[in-house]
């Protein structure tokens, strides 16, 4: 599980079909991140049983996994009927292979508090994600999204906002500097974008322990590879 305070990494899996996914699964552990996310929106085909097929190789493999089904509206590579979504993350969760199971903090009551109740019957844990691929927002709206987070029964936090300058880096790692001395919830912290992207190399800046480095593609703005993370923080004797 996360800690709060120590450094990990994770590289998205984004796959379409199931070969393409055990050959990235093959290099992005070749890389040696700490976790691995499937995004299991980019992967198009929907049979329950291969699935869990996946699911089981990668519990054996003995890595740590984030299981996101993204909504469309927040960065997911295509739309899904939350129901369809609900059906998968329940499949997911019930197979002991993930760690955390991510769902929006903006999605409906109904869909956020079934997939809470799934994920709280499993051995998974729940991650609560918000995404703005446009701006930060100021600093009480960044507190009061982590408050929503806190209150709605996260494990984790997962809060990404787009840096359009340097004050709204310096806005988010403020926030979030704050936030995590207020709770002993691990916090997923991230500025996107090329503004923010020293929130990729040293997300304790901000209050954050996990760090999403690209794969085969990034999956969001500002991603650098884990060998470029891992060197510069090396050279800033981290």
């Amino acid at each position: 599980m996360l800690s709060k305070n120590q450094f990990v990494t994770c590289i998205p899996l984004v796959s379409d079909n199931e070969e393409d996914l055990y050959r990235e699964i093959d290099e992005a552990l070749a890389q040696k991140p700490d976790y691995l996310e499937w995004r299991r929106d980019y992967f198009l085909e929907d049979d329950y049983e291969q699935e869990r097929r996946i699911l089981r190789r990668i519990r054996n493999l003995g890595v740590s996994l984030i299981y996101t089904f993204r909504d469309v509206k927040e960065g997911g590579f295509r739309h899904v009927l939350n129901e369809d979504r609900w059906k998968h993350i329940a499949n997911a969760a019930k197979s002991n292979a993930v760690t955390y199971i991510d769902v929006e903090l903006n999605s409906s009551e109904e869909y956020f508090e079934a997939v809470k109740q799934v994920v709280k019957s499993t051995q998974s844990q729940l991650m609560i994600s918000f995404h703005d691929f446009a701006k930060t927002g100021s600093y009480d709206e960044i507190i009061s999204i982590f408050d929503k987070m806190e209150e709605k029964g996260a494990d984790a936090f997962k809060l990404a906002l787009y840096a359009r300058d340097k004050v709204d880096f310096k806005t988010a790692s403020a926030a979030g500097g704050t936030y995590s001395l207020k709770t002993d919830k691990p916090m997923i912290m991230i500025s996107m974008g090329e503004k923010g992207r020293l929130s990729r190399i040293l997300p304790e800046v901000m209050g954050g322990c996990l760090t999403f480095a690209s794969g085969v593609k990034a999956t969001a703005p500002g991603q650098i590879t884990l060998e470029d993370i891992l060197k510069l923080r090396e050279t800033l004797g981290v």
